[in-house]
């Protein structure tokens, strides 16, 4: 056996080659298959969270057949997915988590007959973060197995989203939604799904007010939205929160502010990120602790507190 493996061996790589060439994928012929990307409207408050739709629709008289999924189990995000945004001052969104790994996961094998849609939702804030109040052009495309990226490809698909500062009374409204769409359990394959709560994006500090209140009423999501704002005002609050009367939320306060403690070493030459032993939140989208949010005063009243 180990001889007849040993003679096989060498014609291997030219076996794969010719498979390659003979039966790797193709695009549909122009007309069979439409791709194109949606989202239930074109403007959002900052905080809010976005998502859009990848729709491939069938226009032949045939059933058609296409790959996704598979690619998500262990990170924040579909890795076959490949999303950028631009302003409309021409910078580049950057990928708010940027550290990812992937485990597979479980995938359909959609094959949708003439005239139907199938749809692939894509959590847009996971993939780049839009928190300038401006106008972006958002463009996605995922190979759906049919090969890799071509000029004037159709998978690729392209919308223009606007994104604006919201005031305080804008941000109840964004958290009022939030609460609203809780009673979602979550889409079905080759569905169009809808927006779910996601606290960890309430990063401007117009959800500050009411996330306070909230936390301090026993809200754990709320304090989550408070650990992700990166200001001083939202350390404070962490702070306070730390005396609430739910000792629940008192813990997970002291525990949120572990990431936002100077570093306890501060003189050391080359100092290494401080990584803290646990994680008391569900902030696993927290790729970095956050800077520039202490003040020297708030160590008394943290000690108090603690």
């Amino acid at each position: 056996p180990l001889s007849l493996l040993a003679q096989a061996l060498p014609s291997i790589p030219s076996l794969l080659s010719t498979a390659k060439l003979t039966l790797g994928p193709k695009l549909p012929p122009a007309g069979t298959v439409k791709v194109s990307l949606k989202a239930e409207k074109t403007e959002f408050y900052i905080g809010e969270n976005i998502l859009l739709h990848y729709c491939i629709e069938n226009l032949s008289t045939n059933s058609i057949g296409f790959s996704v999924g598979g690619d998500y189990r262990g990170g924040t995000r579909a890795h076959r997915f490949k999303v950028s945004a631009v302003s409309s001052e021409g910078r580049e969104a950057t990928d708010p988590h940027p550290s990812q790994s992937e485990m597979g996961g479980l995938s359909p094998f959609p094959s949708p007959n003439p005239g139907e849609t199938w749809f692939e939702d894509v959590p847009l804030l996971r993939y780049r973060s839009l928190d300038q109040p401006v106008e972006y052009t958002v463009t996605v495309f995922h190979a759906l197995g049919w090969g890799e990226r071509q000029p004037n490809d159709p998978r690729v698909q392209t919308i223009k989203l606007t994104l604006k500062e919201p005031t305080e009374a804008d941000a109840r409204q964004v958290l009022a939604a939030f609460d609203k769409a809780k009673g979602y359990n979550g889409k079905t394959w080759g569905e169009k799904g809808r927006s779910t709560p996601d606290f960890t994006l309430l990063k401007h500090p117009a959800y500050l007010p009411i996330l306070t209140e909230r936390a301090a009423t026993g809200d754990k999501d709320s304090l989550v939205g408070i650990a992700s704002i990166p200001t001083p005002e939202a350390t404070h609050a962490l702070i306070q929160l730390m005396a609430a009367e739910s000792s629940t939320i008192g813990a997970l306060a002291a525990g949120a502010l572990r990431f936002r403690w100077p570093h306890p070493r501060p003189n050391l030459a080359n100092p290494q990120p401080y990584v803290w032993p646990w994680r008391p939140l569900p902030l696993y989208t927290l790729q970095r602790p956050p800077t520039n949010v202490w003040r020297e005063e708030f160590h008394g009243e943290a000690r108090t507190n603690a």
